[in-house]
């Protein structure tokens, strides 16, 4: 659970995801110390099952090493996750760009729009059910649209284009 701007109401998401018994759970605060402080005090109940952090510049790590990740949609999050196929709740979506990272996710059968506390821990809950089908289905639906290597077949074609010009050829 990466918290956002919804940063208000991050330890009830927490308290909530904590219902499901079999989940084990990774917070990252961002940087607001009392919001840090606030979500641990709530992971205390939690036997050990969630760990709390700050801010993290390890998200692409932490998505591939994660089942699913609950954010907003932004443009890295969504990027990232898609490329290590981990299944995004998207808990807000900001009118512009967001919408149409979440259109994408939407549309590949990757994400779901879940805003509130109840709808997250609903979200969370289905997608594991039944065997974690759905969340087998949404892992292949953000693999079709997966281009982990984007940066180096980019590279590559602009290497194979400039072959044999100048530097001041068109």
């Amino acid at each position: 659970y990466v918290v956002n701007a919804g940063r208000r109401r991050a330890h009830e998401v927490v308290r909530r995801l904590m219902e499901l018994r079999d989940l084990r759970i990774t917070v990252s605060a961002g940087n607001s110390a009392r919001v840090e402080a606030r979500i641990r005090r709530v992971a205390e109940g939690g036997a050990g099952r969630v760990e709390v952090m700050g801010w993290t510049n390890e998200m692409p790590r932490s998505l591939m090493t994660h089942h699913a990740v609950i954010s907003k949609a932004g443009g890295a999050t969504t990027q990232e996750a898609i490329a290590a196929g981990c299944p995004m709740i998207v808990s807000q979506v900001l009118p512009g760009q967001e919408e149409g990272n979440y259109d994408l996710l939407r549309e590949a059968g990757g994400g779901v729009r879940a805003t509130t506390p109840p709808e997250i821990h609903d979200a969370v809950r289905d997608i594991f059910a039944d065997g974690a089908a759905r969340w087998r289905r949404m892992r292949e639906g953000l693999r079709a649209i997966a281009r982990p290597d984007a940066a180096l077949r980019i590279a590559e074609h602009l290497l194979e284009g400039s072959v044999g010009k100048s530097p001041t050829d068109p």
